[in-house]
């Protein structure tokens, strides 16, 4: 599987949720490994930044690392260029025999409008990548990462006082659903 992050906390408590997010993210590398699961990470504030490549190969604990050190986006938000982003990088650096999986994970509306959100989000339907929004804290806006998938059953909402291993309890049973099982299990 290739699996990106798309990231924003622009909410009043942006630096307390950035931190519970990258431990969740944290917690899924420790449950999927990096043998077989590919990372990327977007952090996205008005213009995305892939500051983790599926290219890099970095083994267990760099990767924890390196996602321990990220800095938290800031500067407004736009879901339409971190979805347009993910898709580009899918085309440049994911594998062709992979499943490939976005988990954006947003703790406040951007200042993406739905229909342009809608229409990037289809692109990467069209393209087979499963789109697993989550909507952190209550800031969130349900309606907007609802709008990333047009599976319903792919969405999250996480309290923003949920523990990081609930939460990546949460957005594990949506990444392994039955689709996705039988490529994980070995």
């Amino acid at each position: 599987m290739d699996l990106i992050f798309a990231i924003s906390t622009i909410s009043p408590k942006a630096d307390v949720n950035f931190a519970k997010i990258k431990e969740v993210i944290q917690d899924l590398i420790d449950r999927y490994g990096v043998q077989r699961v590919y990372y990327s990470i977007i952090l996205f504030g008005r213009d995305p930044s892939v500051r983790i490549k599926f290219t890099q190969q970095l083994n267990e604990d760099s990767l924890k690392n390196a996602v321990n050190r990220l800095p938290r986006p800031s500067g407004g938000s736009s879901l339409q260029a971190a979805l347009e982003k993910a898709r580009e990088v899918f085309d440049e650096g994911s594998r062709p025999d992979s499943k490939k999986v976005l988990v954006v994970i947003l703790d406040r509306k951007s200042e993406s409008t739905i229909a342009n959100v809608r229409d990037a989000a289809s692109k990467l339907e069209e393209d087979g990548v499963k789109v697993i929004p989550v909507a952190f804290g209550s800031r969130a806006d349900t309606d907007e990462v609802e709008a990333t998938t047009p599976n319903k059953a792919n969405f999250v909402k996480i309290n923003d006082t949920a523990l990081p291993t609930e939460c990546a309890e949460e957005i594990s049973e949506r990444i392994t659903d039955s689709e996705y099982d039988n490529e994980l299990q070995t």
